[in-house]
C-alpha cells in the first residue's frame, strides 16, 4: 500500500516542476520559447543588414555569404530569406535577394541604432575602440525607435559614427559618399583618413595601435598591386 503522505509530497513536486515549467510567461517552456522568438528576430534582422551591406558595397548577397556572416547553415539562411520573401522585405531576384522599400526601411532602423550606440560609446564612455561594434551589434536590435531618437537628442543628433560612416537620419536618408581608397591614390599625394573599417578587429586594433585613426593624414609614398607605402607622423607604414 502506498503510503498516503510520501504520495502527496510526490503529487506536491510534481505540481511545483509542472508549474515552474509550463507556468504563461514566466514558466521554463514561456521562456525557451521566448527566447527562440528572439533568437529567431535577431537572425532575421542581421540577414536584412547583411543584403543592405551587400548592395552599398555593389557585391550580391548569396545563401552561402549569408551563412558565413549570421553563423549559422546554408539551410537556415536560405529559410531565413525565405521568411524575409514572405513578409516582403526582401525580392527574390536573378542575381541574388534585393531589399524591398520596406525592407530597406528597416535595414536602415538597424544601422541607425547601430551606428548612434557607436557614437555614445566612443563619446560618453570609456569602452575601448575595438570593443564598440560587437557592443554595438547587440545593442541594435533591443533599442525601439523611440529610444534611438532620444539618444540621438542626448548625443546632439550627430551625422557619423566614430568609424567615419554616415548616421541614417530618422526618415531613412543616408548621403552617397565619394570617397578614395588606398589603392586608387597616386604616389605623392597626402590624403587624410575619413573612415577606418572595424573589421576584421584583429586588423582594426592593429591600426589603432599603430597610431591610425580618423583625421590622421597620411603620406603616399610607393604603390605596387600588393602593397602601399605610407609615412605618417615622419614615419614609415
Amino acid at each position: 500500500m502506498v503510503d498516503p503522505v510520501f504520495a502527496l509530497l510526490v503529487f506536491a513536486v510534481l505540481g511545483t516542476v509542472a508549474i515552474l515549467v509550463f507556468w504563461p510567461r514566466v514558466g521554463i517552456a514561456a521562456r525557451l520559447v521566448h527566447s527562440e522568438r528572439i533568437t529567431e528576430r535577431v537572425l532575421l534582422e542581421d540577414a536584412l543588414k547583411h543584403i543592405f551591406t551587400c548592395e552599398g558595397i555593389g557585391r550580391i548577397c548569396s545563401v552561402e555569404s549569408l551563412a558565413g556572416q549570421v553563423g549559422t547553415s546554408t539551410g537556415k539562411a536560405a529559410a531565413l530569406l525565405s521568411r524575409l520573401a514572405e513578409s516582403e522585405l526582401v525580392s527574390s531576384e536573378e542575381l541574388g535577394p534585393r531589399l524591398t522599400p520596406a525592407g530597406r526601411e528597416s535595414a536602415l532602423r538597424l544601422v541607425r541604432a547601430h551606428r548612434l550606440w557607436e557614437r555614445y560609446l566612443a563619446d560618453r564612455t570609456g569602452v575601448p575602440a575595438g570593443e564598440w561594434h560587437a557592443r554595438a551589434e547587440q545593442m541594435e536590435h533591443t533599442l525601439s525607435e523611440e529610444d534611438t531618437d532620444a539618444l540621438a537628442s542626448r548625443l546632439g543628433h550627430p551625422a557619423w559614427d566614430p568609424h567615419g560612416d554616415p548616421i541614417p537620419t530618422p526618415g531613412g536618408e543616408l548621403p552617397e559618399i565619394d570617397r578614395l581608397t588606398l589603392a586608387g591614390v597616386e604616389p605623392g599625394r597626402t590624403v587624410e583618413i575619413m573612415h577606418l573599417e572595424d573589421e576584421p578587429r584583429e586588423i582594426y586594433d592593429a591600426l589603432l595601435a599603430d597610431g591610425l585613426g580618423l583625421g590622421t593624414r597620411l603620406d603616399v609614398v610607393s604603390r605596387s598591386d600588393q602593397i602601399v607605402q605610407l609615412n605618417a607622423g615622419g614615419r614609415d607604414r
